[in-house]
């Protein structure tokens, strides 16, 4: 699960509670979450990250070249991408929960 998000983003904020919940539920599992930052400074995203108690890793867009590459249209993004690394889902605004596990479940080995 690879999300675009920023700081100053407040559809970004309504969905932290549930991309933690997620998260804690597949932690331990072969379910990645990776964030992206998207056009905020580093600094404030870092604080905004750690401050909604997200642990997952997250990674500067400085060039806003991922976001291209992903073909972004706002924020929250949400990308589902299969183990061979292939997009094969996306969700464009706030994601809420039984969309999120869904199209992880739908990924996982021996689910599809």
């Amino acid at each position: 699960m690879v999300n675009f998000f920023a700081s100053w983003c407040v559809p970004c904020k309504e969905e932290a509670p549930v991309l933690i919940r997620v998260w804690e539920r597949y932690r331990t599992s072969d379910v990645a979450f990776v964030g992206i930052v998207y056009q905020d400074e580093p600094e404030a995203a870092r604080d905004f990250h750690d401050r909604m108690g997200q642990t997952w890793p997250i990674g500067m867009d400085d060039a806003g070249r991922t976001a291209l590459g992903f073909g972004v249209f706002g924020i929250p993004e949400t990308f589902f991408v299969d183990p061979a690394g292939v997009i094969r889902g996306r969700h464009i605004g706030p994601i809420d929960e039984d969309t999120l596990v869904r199209a992880i479940e739908e990924l996982r080995p021996g689910t599809r």
